[in-house]
């Protein structure tokens, strides 16, 4: 893959029709998407007071990726993605409506949330596989980092203006108001996605029938894929940032109210802080990344975010973990704008999905990740738990470093 040219400009790949609607349809279920996330966090924690039960809804959020995701990813190579966007766009309307008429007759009980909070995470295994595709597929490889890097823009943009939105709408609405809200946002993307190219099926399945096999899709990748260290390599960074990273923000509402005594739309703003060092990282990630420092980019970004966790858990105050949130959402900006490109430049056309796959199932490792951390801040103050939560994370870590190095594989573009 060659790098982008210095003088590439956003005009060249926003004039693209399906660039420049995928990346609007990523802009608005990106809001929806962690504003749900952070006003059902505090909801979960005023009913229950429970932190694991907190750290459940984002086991189950992330569950689909674990159990669904190789699945969901080897069918994309066989299946028409626009119509299936849509088929999901469609699905998460109606789950929105039903949930908003729930909590206004004051039926949106924790186990009704629980089911609408799985529904959304078998809406976001599409995401990789089918928006990003799209987006990648319309722009070429050549220009993949580029565009991602835009992506990766708008996606931190909406961590910060998401929560920021979900605590002010959760404090004087309440869960009615975000789950109307989410309606109405999924009603106007799939308006949106009704723009996109057609995507038709691959001729190699139109040969093989109409319908996906799914057995077929669940077979094992070819060994091109897993034999290919570096790729290997990749997968286990993924693993141990969904392990160790991503937990901190499911836990951010529990020791954010537990700790400091916030009310939710307090919340809602110190988690916004979140998105502010992940834009201006992607916006400079946007501008210098290239394909050659993807690799090393992808591994820096889980150690800042770690060692970010690490000093929080010896000074946790207000103050500092505004500062921890902006150091280590730079690290996830590192993380998540090299993530798609890596994966959709080591694996061959005919292989990607199933390459997403893989990607999802380690994705879906947050599981455990958000089992873990619900464990450790109900048996440990939270400084405790999320001191050993970086230490958990920073070892393995280290561990993959010196294989890298050792391999040589930092400084390869493919």
């Amino acid at each position: 893959m060659t790098a982008p040219s210095v003088g590439a400009k956003p005009p060249n790949l926003f004039a693209i029709p399906d660039y420049r609607r995928g990346w609007l349809l990523g802009l608005l279920t990106g809001i929806a998407r962690w504003l749900e996330f952070l006003a059902l966090g505090v909801f979960a924690y005023e009913i229950t007071r429970s932190p694991p039960l907190v750290a459940l809804l984002a086991i189950v959020r992330v569950a689909p990726y674990a159990l669904l995701g190789y699945t969901v990813g080897a069918l994309t190579d066989r299946i028409d993605r626009k119509r299936w966007q849509l088929i999901g766009l469609a699905a998460m309307c109606a789950i929105s409506g039903v949930m908003a008429s729930l909590a206004a007759i004051g039926q949106a009980t924790y186990g009704a949330v629980v089911v609408a909070t799985l529904a959304t995470g078998i809406f976001w295994i599409t995401d990789m596989p089918f928006r990003r595709r799209i987006m990648l597929d319309a722009v070429g490889i050549e220009r993949s980092g580029r565009a991602m890097g835009f992506d990766n823009i708008t996606n931190y943009a909406t961590r910060g203006l998401g929560p920021l939105v979900g605590g002010l709408v959760y404090q004087y609405f309440d869960a009615v108001g975000v789950f109307a809200l989410n309606f109405a946002v999924y009603a106007i993307c799939f308006l949106l996605a009704l723009g996109f190219s057609p995507q038709p099926v691959p001729e190699r399945a139109k040969r093989s029938g109409s319908a996906p096999d799914v057995s077929q899709a669940e077979t094992p990748a070819p060994p091109s894929l897993l034999a290919n260290g570096r790729f290997c390599v990749i997968l286990a960074i993924t693993v141990i940032y969904n392990l160790f990273c991503v937990p901190f923000i499911g836990m951010l509402p529990v020791f954010a109210k537990k700790d400091f005594a916030l009310e939710a739309a307090a919340v809602g703003t110190l988690a916004s802080f979140e998105g502010v060092g992940g834009l201006i990282g992607a916006i400079v990630l946007g501008i210098v990344i290239r394909p050659r420092g993807f690799l090393a980019l992808y591994y820096t970004g889980p150690m800042i975010y770690l060692i970010a966790i690490l000093l929080l858990s010896y000074a946790l105050t207000p103050a500092n973990t505004v500062a921890a949130l902006i150091a280590l959402s730079v690290g996830g900006a590192c993380f998540s704008a090299t993530q798609y490109a890596l994966i959709y430049s080591a694996a061959a056309p005919e292989l990607r999905g199933r390459a997403f796959g893989f990607l999802s199932i380690c994705i879906g490792m947050a599981m455990l990740g958000h089992w873990n951390a619900g464990w450790l801040f109900k048996t440990f103050p939270s400084d405790q738990a999320l001191r050993i939560m970086a230490l958990e994370g920073l070892l393995p870590m280290l561990a993959i470093g010196v294989l890298s190095v050792w391999r040589g594989y930092f400084g390869r573009a493919g």
